[in-house]
C-alpha cells in the first residue's frame, strides 16, 4: 500500500472512532454565532430526548412514530428516509472545512446508543455502538464516481482488500457502488455515489438486523 494511501486509511479511522466514541465535547457552548434554539446535553437516558439535543454524534432529529417507524427528511441535502421505531436519528453539519461542506446522518439503535452516552459520559471503556451512517460531502473537485473510489477515502481498495466483495448498483436512478469489506475495525457494507454537487457514502455495519438496515436503505429518497 502507498504512503499516501496507508496516510489516508489512518485518517479516516481515526475519524471514525472519534465520531462513534464520541471523542468530542457533549456540552456546547452559545457563540455569537450559535443558534437561539436552546441546547440541551444527552445524559444517556430517554428523559432528555428532545428535538435539537446534542450528543457526540450530532444533533437529535425527533419524528412521530407511524407504522413502527420514523421519518426524516432534509430538503437541504435532498434526502428523505425512515427508520425503526426504536433507532434515533443525529445530523450533524461541518462547515469549518469552508467549500468542503460535509453533512452526516448517524441512524442508530436508541438503547445502545444511550449506553454508549452513559459509559462516555462515566469515561468508562465502551463499544462503539452499531449504526448506519450517511455522509453527503461537497464534490469540491468534481469527482466521477470512479476517481471519488479511487481517492481512498471510502474503504474501496480491491487491489489490497482481499475481503471486498464488490458491484455496480443502481441507486434512485443513479450508479452507484456497493461493497462489503472486513479490512477494517468490523465488517462493513457500503454503498458510495454522486448525487448532485455531494458525494454520497452510505456505511451500514454488518452486524445489524437485515430487517433494520434494509428498511432504512430502501426507504431512502433524493429529491430530482
Amino acid at each position: 500500500m502507498s504512503y499516501n494511501k496507508t496516510v489516508k486509511k489512518i485518517l479516516v479511522t481515526i475519524l471514525g472512532i472519534a465520531l462513534v466514541l464520541g471523542i468530542s465535547a457533549f456540552y456546547w457552548k452559545h457563540t455569537e454565532t450559535s443558534s437561539p434554539q436552546p441546547i440541551y446535553e444527552l445524559d444517556g437516558t430517554t428523559d432528555t430526548l428532545a428535538d435539537g439535543a446534542w450528543s457526540y454524534a450530532g444533533q437529535l432529529r425527533t419524528s412521530p412514530i407511524q407504522n413502527d417507524t420514523k421519518s426524516f427528511t432534509s430538503s437541504s441535502l435532498g434526502i428523505s428516509l425512515q427508520y425503526p421505531a426504536d433507532w434515533l436519528l443525529f445530523e450533524n453539519e461541518h462547515t469549518e472545512s469552508g467549500q468542503y461542506h460535509q453533512s452526516t446522518l448517524f441512524i442508530v439503535p436508541q438503547k445502545s446508543m444511550l449506553e454508549s452516552i452513559k459509559a462516555a459520559r462515566s469515561n468508562f471503556p465502551h463499544e462503539s455502538p452499531l449504526s448506519v451512517v450517511i455522509t453527503f460531502s461537497k464534490n469540491v473537485d468534481s469527482y466521477t464516481l470512479e476517481e471519488w473510489l479511487a481517492t481512498g477515502y471510502t474503504n474501496y481498495e480491491p487491489e489490497y482488500d482481499e475481503t471486498l466483495v464488490a458491484k455496480e448498483i443502481d441507486f434512485n436512478g443513479l450508479k452507484a457502488m456497493q461493497y462489503n469489506s472486513n479490512f477494517g475495525l468490523r465488517e462493513t457494507d457500503y454503498i458510495a455515489f454522486i448525487y448532485k454537487d455531494w458525494t454520497v457514502f452510505i456505511s451500514s455495519a454488518s452486524e445489524l438486523e437485515d430487517s433494520d438496515v434494509n428498511l432504512i436503505i430502501n426507504s431512502i429518497k433524493l429529491a430530482d
